[in-house]
């Protein structure tokens, strides 16, 4: 039985700032984890898009009981091979904790504000791009650092660098090319299109930087390590790579089952897409079940026990696979104890490479992974339930009414910021003068004054800029309910008298 060595390590622990001891009964990673459980931001998360809207149906997944079968799936699989749980605990409950409403429509129309590409913000980008781009693995990390807090003397839920790190790679840092359409001094041009570059007005559609989110980068020091005090790599660690494989597990089953429970997809067509994708992977118990769901006409059999078999089956081999390039890879770099890869590991990076048993070249952060055939194929199996429900006209519709309710949102406060929250002008007040304190100390009423002023009389970039940012944090907190009221309170008629007769 292979003995594993590569769990996380407690001695690499870093935080943003210094802290309370983590008492008699935890260790580092256990207090991330119940700052995340008690935190407001993970709460919302209730009330957030999955796939489906909540209010559509009371059994469909949000982004809180997503995050949850997140956690179940990867601590199993952190288990088995003898890696941190509570590390993984942590990555998993916290990894969507940046997320908009709305799910990923309401994130990337976020993103286009935030970068230029939806001029609402009327922003050159040649001024500010150190200041564009939403991601919400990213927005975790703002979040968890600065936005959320537990305690009145603590900026943000101080988490570790090892959690950040997870939060941070649990998908990726950058966008693809959006695609976005859009007319500039009437010159219709598709952002980031390489077809059209020739004839692109965009004033930062070549622009790596944006498409990287260039905010984040103020954040990138939290999720390393250090070395003698000095600043060492990034404090990856497997526990967080099991999270990312485990987010992709859940969504695949819960995508199934919530199509399913919507009528957007077929139980025929699953059925099909099973046995041609996943069963080839089943064991001889597997396939049994398997065959046995396709005599039933229950859907309410059928549906969990779907759920067991996808996701029983992709963690297995998710497991066995990972356990195979682990022997390799203690091999390859000699490691026979824990101390060993405590030695090692500031000296490697996720891109380090070395071979496995079947002579094949593996990345270290490709180290937990399924068979190579199995991951075309589930490959393929992703793009189908994509096509069917992503694609479906339910899910559309909601994203196009999303999509503007999020963007006239935006709008809305732009137009008057005075529409914000105490809160949000406050942040805002911070934002534009972190160093001066009698600045800071000045009454709601005053600081509502001043951005009056300066953002009417002199349309100032600066102050913009940072407006822009604090409309994105304010947004990406609200739960769909929220954003939903808040925008019959902004634009409805009916709204107008009720704050009188409340």
């Amino acid at each position: 039985m292979l003995k594993h060595h590569a769990k996380a390590q407690s001695q690499f622990v870093s935080r943003k700032n210094s802290d309370y001891s983590a008492g008699e009964f935890r260790n580092e990673f256990m207090r991330d984890r119940d700052r995340i459980l008690y935190s407001k931001s993970f709460r919302r998360l209730s009330r957030k898009t999955q796939v489906f809207l909540p209010a559509s149906d009371d059994h469909v997944r949000t982004r809180l009981t997503h995050s949850l079968e997140v956690s179940q799936i990867a601590t199993i699989s952190a288990q088995a091979l003898g890696l941190d749980r509570d590390l993984t605990e942590a990555i998993a409950l916290g990894h969507d904790i940046g997320h908009t409403p709305f799910g990923h429509t309401g994130e990337r129309v976020l993103n286009l504000i935030a970068t230029c590409c939806d001029d609402l913000g009327g922003l050159s980008p040649e001024l500010s791009i150190n200041e564009m781009g939403f991601k919400h693995n990213l927005q975790g990390i703002r979040v968890t650092s600065d936005l959320d807090s537990l305690y009145q003397n603590m900026s943000g839920l101080n988490l570790s660098n090892y959690t950040l790190w997870g939060i941070r790679n649990h998908t990726s840092k950058a966008w693809k090319k959006c695609g976005f359409r859009q007319n500039v001094k009437n010159k219709k041009y598709i952002c980031n299109n390489p077809r059209n570059r020739k004839n692109c007005d965009c004033k930062h559609g070549n622009n790596h930087d944006a498409l990287g989110n260039k905010f984040y980068d103020q954040y990138e020091d939290l999720t390393k390590i250090y070395i003698d005090k000095e600043l060492g790599h990034y404090a990856w660690s497997f526990e967080g790579f099991f999270v990312e494989m485990a987010d992709e597990i859940a969504q695949r089953h819960h995508d199934i089952e919530d199509g399913l429970i919507a009528g957007v997809i077929s139980i025929t067509d699953i059925f099909d897409w099973i046995k041609e994708f996943i069963k080839p992977y089943f064991d001889k118990e597997e396939k049994k079940i398997f065959s046995n769901l396709k005599d039933n006409s229950d859907l309410d059999y059928i549906i969990p026990n779907i759920s067991k078999l996808i996701v029983g089956c992709l963690n297995k081999n998710l497991i066995k696979n990972s356990l195979l390039n682990f022997e390799s890879f203690y091999e390859a770099y000699d490691i026979k104890s824990e101390k060993d890869f405590i030695h090692v590991y500031p000296t490697l990076s996720i891109e380090d490479e070395f071979k496995n048993s079947s002579n094949e070249t593996v990345k270290i952060k490709n180290i937990i992974s399924y068979p190579k055939k199995l991951k075309e194929d589930e490959d393929i199996l992703k793009g189908k339930l994509k096509n069917g429900i992503l694609n479906s006209y339910q899910v559309q519709r909601m994203d196009g009414k999303a999509q503007f309710i999020i963007r006239q949102l935006a709008k809305a406060y732009l137009s008057n910021p005075q529409q914000l929250t105490d809160c949000a002008i406050n942040q805002l007040f911070v934002s534009c003068y972190p160093d001066q304190e009698h600045i800071n100390d000045l009454p709601i009423g005053d600081r509502r004054s001043w951005l009056n002023g300066m953002y009417f009389s002199t349309r100032n970039n600066e102050v913009r800029i940072h407006l822009l940012r604090v409309i994105c944090d304010f947004i990406s907190g609200m739960t769909d309910d929220f954003a939903i009221t808040e925008h019959a309170r902004l634009y409805s008629t009916s709204e107008i008298m009720s704050p009188l007769q409340s």
